[in-house]
């Protein structure tokens, strides 16, 4: 009995660091993928999907995502996807869900140089802190 109360114990303390260090309660991807759609012989439209890998989603309310043409923007896209509603969004927009990985089809976008920041906000209203990427670096 010693043993497994000292195994919860133990695993419950590892639990805890691993939260205290910082690390993410998510990752996330974008993938752009060419549409057929020809604007001129100079530009692809593409569309573009944010692709989250969650640790937990029992405590989830909404997933914030906001893509710009400069760090910290939000003049291309800016929205709070309510989690496990897949209907009524404002635009091309989508959600699927399955298990821990959620798509978000974001709507379709000329080629360019955009900054990507999503975070991940909880039923209690805490936020989680948000993840960013720039389609320049990668």
């Amino acid at each position: 009995m010693k043993i497994k109360i000292l195994a919860f114990v133990i695993a419950h303390f590892l639990a805890s660091a691993v939260q205290a260090q910082g690390i993410p309660d998510f990752s996330f991807e974008i993938q752009m993928t060419p549409n057929d759609i020809e604007v001129n012989n100079f530009d692809t439209i593409y569309n573009m999907e944010c692709i989250l890998i969650l640790q937990d989603t029992i405590n989830v309310s909404r997933i914030h995502v906001k893509v710009g043409t400069y760090n910290g923007a939000s003049n291309m896209f800016n929205y709070a996807f309510l989690f496990d509603i897949n209907a009524g969004f404002p635009g091309s927009q989508s959600y699927y869900r399955n298990a821990n990985t959620v798509k978000l089809n974001l709507g379709q976008f000329s080629a360019g140089n955009y900054y990507y920041e999503t975070k991940l906000e909880y039923i209690s209203g805490a936020m989680s802190q948000p993840l960013m990427w720039n389609s320049w670096t990668q």
